[in-house]
């Protein structure tokens, strides 16, 4: 041993909680990750990915146009050289991935522990957030949307007008804040997210994925019931 490296400080490691990742070129070149495999295969260019992990190697043995290695022999090496892997826990398939980093060996118990997740979200990977980053957005956003509905109120009960043209005015507004409030609160939470302590939390994190995907579907719909809204108000207004 060299003199001294007994002290020597341990590396850092990177803080990644407010780091995201997007390969263009990666998705150019082979489309939005269709199933697992891709997902890991595209996630190995990130920052993310550990490079003694038991997936990089075998990716590293792979021939080139064999098929990828399977789930259970990526667990299996993990676990009888105390490698770490990364693992898809659920997965919507092109859109959202789940993926878990786990940690095998002494007191890590037969299928490892969990100590890092993320989501890859339409190419966009991201850390999990945290039980407390997602009520923590929760409460602002209502906070934000009461504030917004009270002077809404107030600037009616000034201002008077027409109820119907208010009304669709109003429909309008929520759609678009709720929709974007949805999509803001996933990818900020998803910014500051802390790797999960425990099982419990990292289930937590889990169900918080179906938060992600419903901010999704909320964005794609809100243009539809915009132009709806709008369209009624014009029908309204020439009725008058």
């Amino acid at each position: 041993m060299a003199p001294g490296a007994a002290d020597a400080p341990a590396e850092e490691k990177a803080d990644l909680s407010s780091v995201c990742f997007y390969d263009g070129v990666w998705i150019n070149a082979y489309g939005p990750p269709g199933n697992d495999a891709d997902a890991l295969a595209y996630l190995r260019q990130s920052p993310f990915w550990d490079a003694g992990s038991a997936n990089e190697a075998l990716a590293q043995r792979q021939v080139t146009g064999a098929p990828p290695p399977s789930p259970a022999d990526i667990t299996a090496l993990a676990a009888s050289q105390g490698l770490a892997e990364h693992r898809v826990l659920r997965s919507q398939p092109p859109h959202l991935y789940v993926v878990q980093k786990r940690e095998h060996g002494r007191g890590c118990g037969a299928d490892g522990r969990p100590v890092e997740q993320l989501y890859c979200l339409d190419g966009v990977a991201y850390m999990c957030p945290s039980a407390g980053a997602v009520v923590g957005s929760r409460i602002t956003r209502a906070a934000f949307h009461l504030s917004e509905a009270l002077s809404l109120l107030s600037g009616e009960a000034d201002e008077g007008g027409s109820t119907a043209l208010q009304s669709a005015a109003r429909a309008e507004a929520d759609v678009s804040a709720d929709a974007a409030a949805r999509r803001d609160f996933a990818l900020s939470a998803a910014r500051d997210a802390p790797p999960p302590a425990d099982e419990a939390q990292a289930l937590e994190h889990a169900r918080v994925a179906a938060l992600l995907q419903g901010a999704l579907e909320a964005v794609d719909k809100a243009a539809e019931q915009k132009q709806a809204a709008n369209d009624d108000a014009e029908v309204t207004a020439m009725e008058v």
